[in-house]
């Protein structure tokens, strides 16, 4: 009988994408180190948005809010196709998860990492035909990428966006308006929701923006006199604002898509923060248990 050793398994096309780049797949994820630090209420919230593909931009100053984009793509629903072009090496280890990275090479060529058949190499001034061509639902990027993120909301697809700086005191709106972004001033209005962190990397206050353009302006009676709002906000000082919630446009879309009131919408925003509170307690607050919420509650 033939005792020779069997041959070893040569990489797949994947293996050696990541071994030639460095890539990592990341760790399984959880969400432990946000729950401590961020009322449940509040990711609660951010939960629903990301179902209702909102456009979210992180605004951090020091530290990176790589912590926070981890905990809040853990709620981007398995059906959503996800293109990730942030700077960094690691990629999310779900399957509708694709990471997209220089090389650090002088041709500028690019690495797709594809973990759901997507081509494996396509040159820097491709990104945006790259990016057309998959139409994914959701794009994970850091700043230099904004004016790309805002002009593809215009087509469906949705994304989270980090962005350093020093924005306190500061509008939001009139910060992405500077030319240093590279938004498009008709674009402007795909921003849904921005989170402040402070400077430990924690939330500290979430805006909700309605815009004329996409026919979310309210209008509201402040002594009698009509007056419309294009802001609300959700979190403030750390406290996740209860008394603002009902005018929420994220609770009115919520209700309208699953075809219930308002005050369900509202009683799931509470199942789901109780939900998150229990996951805290017991320490389980892995992708698949979040994944699993609808089965579990």
């Amino acid at each position: 009988m033939d005792q020779t050793a069997p041959k070893p398994r040569k990489p797949n096309r994947i293996e050696r994408i990541k071994e030639a780049q460095g890539i990592e797949l990341h760790p399984e994820r959880n969400l432990m180190g946000v729950l401590a630090n961020t009322e449940p209420f509040a990711l609660a919230y951010l939960w629903i948005a990301i179902e209702l593909n909102y456009n979210l931009v992180v605004f951090h100053i020091c530290k990176d809010a790589k912590a926070i984009i981890s905990a809040l793509s853990m709620f981007v629903p398995r059906y959503h196709t996800v293109v990730d072009i942030s700077g960094d090496k690691v990629v999310d280890s779900r399957v509708n998860f694709t990471k997209l990275i220089t090389t650090g090479s002088e041709d500028g060529v690019l690495a797709l990492l594809d973990l759901s058949k997507i081509p494996a190499w396509v040159r820097a001034g491709t990104t945006r035909r790259l990016i057309d061509s998959v139409m994914p639902d959701r794009i994970i990027g850091p700043k230099d990428s904004l004016g790309l993120l805002f002009s593809g909301s215009k087509y469906g697809i949705s994304f989270i966006a980090s962005v350093s700086g020093d924005f306190y005191n500061r509008s939001i709106v009139k910060a992405l308006r500077s030319r240093r972004f590279g938004i498009d001033p008709s674009d402007i209005n795909a921003i849904d929701i921005s989170i402040m962190l402070d400077g430990n990397s924690h939330i500290c206050s979430i805006t909700e923006y309605m815009w004329l353009e996409r026919a979310e302006i309210k209008v509201i009676e402040k002594g009698f006199v009509p007056r419309s709002i294009n802001n609300i906000s959700i979190m403030s000082g750390g406290r996740f604002n209860r008394d603002s919630i009902g005018n929420s446009k994220l609770i009115e879309a919520y209700a309208k898509s699953n075809f219930i009131s308002k005050d369900y919408a509202l009683n799931e925003l509470e199942r789901r923060k109780d939900f998150l509170e229990r996951a805290a307690i017991s320490g389980n607050a892995k992708t698949d248990f979040i994944e699993r919420y609808h089965e579990i509650v």
